[in-house]
This record gives structure tokens, C-alpha cells and sequence, in this order.
């Protein structure tokens, strides 16, 4: 099942585990802005599945939505 966002958006509903490529894709930068905007707390740390890093997908637009509605969060993104 999907959900339509407001911004336009298409995401699951139900949580999807996003890899540093796939982050990247999803926000506009390269691989390594995404682990260095994880580094500085712009993004929200990834979860340790195994041997692999993923972000929640639902964790990770939630954070984006708060930068972008408030202004503010735990560090500045450039968008």
C-alpha cells in the first residue's frame, strides 16, 4: 500500500529500509553527503541489520519534513 505526501511524494506505508545509495537518490546527494550529514546529525542515524546499514524510510522523510517545516533540526541541510 502506498501514500500520496503532500509535497508529492509516493511512500509505503508500511516501513521500507532505504541503503546509502538509496538515500542519496531520495534526497539529491552523493553517498558520501548522506554519511557525512549522518555524521553531523542532519540525518537520523541508520539501524544495523546484519551487515548492512539501512535508514527507515519513514524515520528518514519524517526528519526531512521537520527540517523543512520548521526551519530547523539538528543541523542545517542545503534544500
Amino acid at each position: 500500500m502506498f501514500h500520496k505526501r503532500e509535497d508529492g511524494l509516493t511512500m509505503k506505508t508500511q516501513d521500507t529500509y532505504l541503503n546509502a545509495r538509496e538515500v542519496a537518490k531520495c534526497v539529491g546527494c552523493s553517498v558520501s553527503t548522506v554519511w557525512r550529514w549522518t555524521a553531523d546529525g542532519i540525518l537520523p542515524k541508520p539501524l544495523r541489520l546484519g551487515n548492512s546499514t539501512r535508514w527507515s524510510a519513514n524515520e528518514l522523510f519524517h526528519h526531512l519534513d521537520c527540517i523543512k517545516r520548521f526551519g530547523h533540526g539538528p543541523g542545517d541541510i542545503p534544500f
